[in-house]
């Protein structure tokens, strides 16, 4: 496993997030996983947006003393009101300088705004205001980002890398000049049967070899 998502990942509305995320980041030490996801989450309705700010800077700077003495990297994925857009990912970023605070990028929530927020058996979508440009945003954050989400979507519906909406290829030259050198897993949404997701890894990994070896 290359990095584990946070268990209670969402910090701003979950109460838990601190105390899985504190834990999700002991037991990645101990399973030699560097990275553990993690996303400020949707704001409940309500809270104002200096509210949702200061709850979720207490919470990660909380989170972030255990990443730093398990030398785990906490990666900040695009998953809510603040990390959907380039400014505030930068203004996350700005909580703390220190090395184990970083991204995991993934590429389709970014060029969608938004992503899916999963509930036991039940999902729904959770939308930003607009969408901005996935290779853009990349190009802002790249000198923090630790792990890479390679996914792709047309419309709302995940498909095999090269096969959507997403500019893949231009986020992979992004990485290859910033010297990018960490790992890139490939992330559906699991809406379809396990020979479908098959066929996807599959065609995926063809797409992700042949532009890799153009690019590099």
């Amino acid at each position: 496993a290359t990095a584990l998502w946070c268990t209670h990942g969402a910090i701003i509305p979950d109460d838990k997030s601190v105390e899985y995320g504190k834990k999700c980041l002991r037991w990645a030490r101990a399973a030699d996983i560097p990275v553990v996801n993690i996303g400020d989450g949707f704001a409940p309705e309500g809270m104002s947006e200096t509210e949702a700010w200061e709850l979720l800077r207490s919470r990660l700077l909380e989170i972030l003393k255990v990443a730093e003495e398990c030398k785990v990297y906490l990666a900040i994925e695009p998953h809510g009101t603040f990390s959907l857009t380039s400014e505030g990912l930068k203004r996350i970023l700005s909580i703390s300088d220190s090395e184990w605070l970083c991204i995991n990028y993934d590429t389709a929530n970014i060029h969608r705004a938004a992503y899916v927020e999963s509930r036991g058996d039940e999902f729904e979508w959770k939308m930003a205001s607009e969408a901005e440009d996935e290779v853009e945003v990349l190009r802002q954050i790249v000198d923090r980002v630790r792990h890479v989400h390679v996914k792709d979507i047309k419309g709302n519906e995940c498909v095999a890398l090269g096969q959507g909406d997403v500019n893949i290829a231009g986020c992979l030259q992004v990485l290859k000049e910033s010297g990018y050198e960490g790992v890139l897993s490939l992330e559906t949404e699991g809406d379809f049967d396990a020979e479908e997701g098959q066929k996807l890894i599959v065609e995926s990994h063809r797409y992700l070899t042949r532009v890799l070896a153009e690019i590099l």
